[in-house]
């Protein structure tokens, strides 16, 4: 096998291994497994919502999403589409959200995976 071969062979590889990790993250977070989540996670993770709100550390960015989540009744993560980037994942998701007596809300919100030592180590996520 060339030595380009080989190289794009490896890349294709990690993007695919990064995908999974993202596909399971948000599978966690659709089920509320917070446990299980933080592995996911490295330690100097930040999550970034808007210019002004940025949460650093993974407990505190744990924090953070158990508490928009559980706000509540009904929350749901679907993958629109996937892509990849350099050392990135991007995703397009629909988010469904409601409250107790309030009708469903469907929202499409897009978001930028970081990944460093096969971890999450910035996601920034925005709303349409």
């Amino acid at each position: 096998m060339s030595e380009s071969l080989s190289r794009d062979a490896g890349h294709a590889i990690l993007r695919l291994e990064y995908e999974l990790l993202v596909r399971d993250f948000l599978d966690l977070l659709d089920e509320g497994c917070w446990r299980e989540l933080r592995a996911f996670l490295h330690d100097d993770v930040a999550f970034v919502t808007s210019p002004h709100r940025r949460v650093e550390g993974r407990e505190r960015v744990v924090s953070a999403v158990a508490e928009i989540r559980e706000a509540f009744e009904v929350f749901r993560v679907r993958i629109v589409d996937i892509g990849f980037g350099s050392g990135s994942v991007f995703a397009q998701l629909g988010l469904s959200l409601g409250r107790s007596g309030d009708q469903r809300v469907e929202v499409l919100s897009f978001a930028r995976f970081r990944m460093r030592d096969m971890q999450i180590v910035e996601w920034t996520q925005t709303y349409a």
